[in-house]
């Protein structure tokens, strides 16, 4: 039997019957078998045939084999309300069973939508972390060890200038300028090490990045079902590359503000001239250590490195302006940082954004079924109001009209013992099946079902 179909009719309620055809004497008790599976598998309403083994007349089956087929479709057809009664009955079950789907299709998108949020809260969460992480170890002294530390020190020598602040030789135009004339060939140097130190930090969070955020994906069954075909595993093969870019942006980024606040003190405009690079370089330092200038536990885990930076900072620029360059810095170091992991974090989100599950929910869905719903039983009510009687269609409508075989009898039992009277009531395989027999088999014996009381 097609179950999967006949399955499928009974959520939507179709009206259907069942016919067995080919049943041989003696072989009837499987139509209560069908009749068990059928009440089973929610088709305890649908009338079962039981067609017998017969020799064809004319190429076709005797009437009588078809009688009790004929005779219900003969009635449903000749019945306007029984017609009615059926069609109302089938397009209940498909509004009903359209509601439903609805209502299930409702609960997978909002399923899609909860899935959606846990894979982007995991990517987030990765790439978060990796800008805490930069962001720390760019203002905390960790950058000002290794090669920046060495460069830095080459560029400051032992503390000349240092001291030289400190013992407030000469003005403020006379320290910097001795202190930059003859030095600027070193600033490209500290520049490189600043920019091979901030590439190490930032590709190191990223790669850490990408491995949190597919790990995450490939345990959740919907990110892993994403992740077919990707090699998302490890950082993009360009992010070296944007990396420098976005770095040497930023190395431009703070040469800008401190060209900008030079400008604004005209009094050392002239003697900074030759030393503006030199100021940068000190103001990259300085962010390294600190947003906010110099602290105690950091003047301990930069050894002091960035006092020299902040010292000359200071006194070409003033306590306020140093502290409002070096915040701005640190901003835009962490924008372009942030854009840089942003856009890695897209390598994940990217194939979020392709399914639009980000933004649908199944709320407009679920309230179009419920109205579909509301609108069906409305319907239902107001029909059931002007309701008259309809025919049972198990009866038997005039000869006009009738099918084939709908007024035959029905034929004799094939294998009936030899010794019962011709005119005993036996219970016959419909009568047990539906508990009722036809009109006339109290006049005819013979209407008998083959195999009956067997």
């Amino acid at each position: 039997m097609p179950w999967d179909l006949l399955h499928e009719a009974a959520r939507r309620r179709a009206q259907v019957a069942l016919v067995l055809d080919r049943v041989d004497p003696g072989a009837e008790a499987v139509g209560a078998d069908l009749h068990r599976l059928a009440s089973e598998n929610g088709l305890g309403h649908a009338p079962i045939f039981l067609v017998p083994e017969a020799q064809l007349v004319d190429g076709l089956l005797p009437e009588t084999a078809v009688g009790e087929i004929s005779r219900w479709l003969t009635a449903l057809g000749g019945d306007a309300g029984a017609r009615s009664a059926v069609i109302d009955a089938t397009r209940d079950g498909v509004v009903d069973d359209l509601v439903r789907r609805a209502t299930d299709l409702a609960g997978a998108v909002d399923a899609q939508h909860e899935a959606d949020g846990h894979l982007r809260a995991a990517v987030d969460a990765a790439y978060e972390d990796a800008r805490r992480t930069i962001l720390a170890a760019t203002s905390d002294g960790t950058m000002l060890r290794g090669e920046v530390l060495s460069r830095w020190q080459d560029f400051v020598g032992t503390g000349e200038f240092f001291r030289a602040v400190e013992q407030k030789v000469g003005s403020v135009r006379d320290a910097v300028s001795g202190f930059f004339r003859g030095k600027g060939r070193k600033v490209p140097e500290v520049e490189e090490a600043i920019t091979h130190g901030l590439e190490s930090v930032v590709l190191d969070a990223a790669e850490e990045a990408a491995e949190r955020s597919y790990r995450a994906w490939r345990a959740d069954p919907s990110g892993a079902a994403l992740l077919d075909g990707l090699d998302l595993s490890r950082a993009s093969g360009t992010l070296r590359t944007r990396v420098a870019e976005e770095i040497r942006g930023w190395q431009a980024d703070v040469l800008a503000l401190v060209s900008e606040q030079a400008a604004a003190k005209r009094g050392t405009a002239r003697a900074l001239s030759f030393g503006l690079n030199g100021l940068g370089v000190s103001l990259m330092v300085l962010v390294f250590a600190s947003t906010g200038g110099i602290t105690g536990a950091e003047l301990g885990i930069a050894g002091g490195t960035a006092v020299l930076a902040q010292k000359l900072l200071e006194a070409v620029f003033g306590d306020d302006a140093v502290r409002r360059l070096t915040r701005t810095a640190q901003d835009r170091l962490s924008a372009r940082v942030g854009a840089v992991l942003d856009g890695e974090a897209r390598r994940f989100t990217s194939q979020l954004d392709a399914l639009g599950t980000g933004d649908a929910t199944g709320a407009p869905l679920r309230a179009a079924a419920e109205e579909v719903r509301r609108a069906a039983r409305r319907e239902q009510k107001a029909r059931a109001a002007d309701v008259t009687g309809a025919q049972d269609p198990g009866s038997v409508v005039g000869q006009a009209g009738a099918l084939r075989g709908a007024h035959a009898r029905d034929p004799q039992t094939p294998d009936a013992p030899a010794d019962e009277a011709p005119g005993t009531e036996r219970p016959g395989f419909w009568r047990r099946l539906f508990g009722a027999r036809p009109a006339d088999a109290t006049e005819e014996p013979s209407t008998d079902e083959p195999g009956d009381g067997r």
